[in-house]
């Protein structure tokens, strides 16, 4: 039975633990022909870390320090992506505490309300 990801290549950032590492690990369990684990330089040998268990389980993965913050990084995590999905569409995942949540306004209450005088 094929994964969900079956072919596909994968980029994951902040892959040098935690969920990250989580996240690539099960994209290579589904299938994905090759994942490029990213993380900062200084995280290094925990991504490599990540690239040899992917590969110890049968997968295809290759570390790519980088900033995401940084456009320069990004475009070459895209190259490397690109490369390692051979020209097939490659699916993106980034680790859950870089995704942007709304900002929460604070709710207006009888104590906080502003009321005018005559």
């Amino acid at each position: 039975m094929a994964g969900l990801v079956d072919g596909k290549a994968g980029l994951v950032t902040g892959a040098a633990g935690g969920i990250g590492r989580a996240t690539a690990l099960t994209l290579a369990r589904e299938g994905a022909s090759g994942i490029v684990v990213n993380d900062l330089e200084s995280r290094r040998a925990d991504g490599e870390e990540t690239v040899r268990l992917i590969e110890e389980g049968g997968g295809t993965a290759r570390f790519v320090s980088g900033d995401v913050s940084s456009a320069t990084d990004q475009k070459a995590l895209v190259t490397a992506t690109v490369e390692a999905s051979a020209g097939s569409t490659s699916r993106t995942t980034t680790r859950a505490s870089s995704i942007t949540r709304p900002s929460r306004t604070p709710r207006k209450t009888n104590s906080t309300a502003s009321s005018t005088s005559t």
